[in-house]
């Protein structure tokens, strides 16, 4: 039973190795969104240091409120957001609530601290109000990116009915390198309130360097190999 338990606990130590999460953040950045302005604004971050052979999985926050001391409160229905990296896009948000009997999508305003865009959330974030109803602050949690992309729709006219593809969700990314610039595209499509985009932030999960993993795995045996030594050292005394 010991030497299964061991073994047991040498191959989860292992496969914990063998992935990894490192969250990048991007505070105070406070970039004002054009407002009703369809060239949008790129705002790039350049991300090193990151110890990984490629990308399995990435999620993406965001933290867009109301611009203070503008003309009035965002609406979330009027931002278009992508994130681009290399050759590769993701439709983040393609104006929320957008459908044919909608086509301004909803008025609620922000999309606040703990707001996350993850492709294994349980809802599209194009449709939040089937979950959330009517709401009375920003929006927070997780949900599913839009993914919304045709080539015989302009960006930011897409509505609800548009293809979900799956080259314009977040694991277009998977298998990069994630040391690189990584660019948001930001438009408002409406004229009204006005937005800013307060912070954002990258969480990258994937294999760690070869180095690295060999560093965690051989830690591990040399722990189970003392581990080992000792239960053999403990079972000789024992005997007569």
């Amino acid at each position: 039973m010991r030497t299964h338990s061991l073994a047991t606990w040498l191959a989860s130590l292992t496969l914990c190795a063998s992935a990894q999460a490192v969250i990048v953040n991007f505070n105070n950045v406070n970039v004002t969104i054009p407002d009703g302005n369809p060239g949008g604004i790129l705002h790039s971050q350049l991300v090193t240091g990151i110890n990984m052979v490629s990308l399995t999985d990435l999620n993406v926050w965001l933290d867009i409120e109301t611009l203070p001391g503008g003309t009035g409160p965002m609406y979330n229905g009027d931002l278009y957001v992508g994130l681009s990296y290399g050759t590769q896009f993701s439709v983040l948000l393609s104006r929320v609530g957008r459908a044919d009997v909608n086509s301004t999508g909803y008025g609620d305003s922000g999309f606040g601290a703990g707001f996350v865009l993850d492709d294994q959330a349980a809802n599209d974030v194009h449709t939040y109000r089937i979950v959330t109803g009517l709401l009375n602050a920003p929006l927070t949690g997780s949900w599913q990116p839009s993914g919304r992309s045709s080539p015989s729709v302009t960006p930011g006219t897409e509505v609800t009915g548009t293809t979900r593809s799956a080259s314009s969700m977040l694991s277009v990314f998977n298998g990069m390198d994630p040391n690189g610039e990584w660019t948001l595209f930001l438009m408002d499509m409406e004229t009204g309130g006005e937005a800013q985009l307060k912070s954002w932030g990258l969480e990258f999960v994937g294999v760690p360097e070869p180095e690295e993993y060999g560093y965690v795995v051989g830690g591990a045996l040399i722990v189970a190999a003392t581990l080992r030594q000792a239960r053999r050292a403990k079972f000789a005394k024992r005997q007569p």
